[in-house]
């Protein structure tokens, strides 16, 4: 639960609106009391965060995107046309600037996409373990 709080605390505080997967929902399949299916659920839930935290999986298939990287690029392109121009070192400020916003831009997409692979691979986690114990998911 804490893994989930996290990662809408970080999304929320920069700005990113990743549209994280929804929690299944588990129903008894073995006649399961409530008390039963409150305790697999904590111990699922407590399993399922220890699989994310041991997977580098949703972090490898996240490129990191360096807006400095980008707004260097910028630069570099912006100088060179400013130069064509006759201004290069105003070319290359306005060629940092769109660089510099692209590459925040390439950086929030990023950081999205690896929220939702980290959220999507939490809830398969505890899905899989809530079936294991005999609960069926939608």
């Amino acid at each position: 639960m804490k893994l989930i709080a996290t990662i809408t605390m970080v999304s929320m505080c920069t700005g990113v609106r990743a549209a994280l997967a929804a929690e299944p929902v588990f129903f008894p399949a073995k006649q399961q009391t409530t008390e039963q299916m409150q305790q697999d659920k904590i111990y699922c839930q407590g399993w399922a965060h220890e699989q994310v935290k041991a997977s580098d999986t949703a972090a490898a298939k996240t490129p990191e995107n360096n807006g400095v990287k980008t707004a260097a690029k910028g630069a570099a392109i912006g100088a060179a046309g400013g130069a064509i121009g006759g201004d290069a070192g105003k070319g290359a400020a306005i060629g940092a600037v769109v660089g510099g916003v692209a590459g925040r831009r390439n950086q929030n997409r990023a950081e999205a996409g690896k929220d939702q692979a980290v959220a999507d691979y939490y809830y398969r986690s505890l899905s899989g373990c809530m079936e294991g114990k005999g609960y069926s998911v939608r």
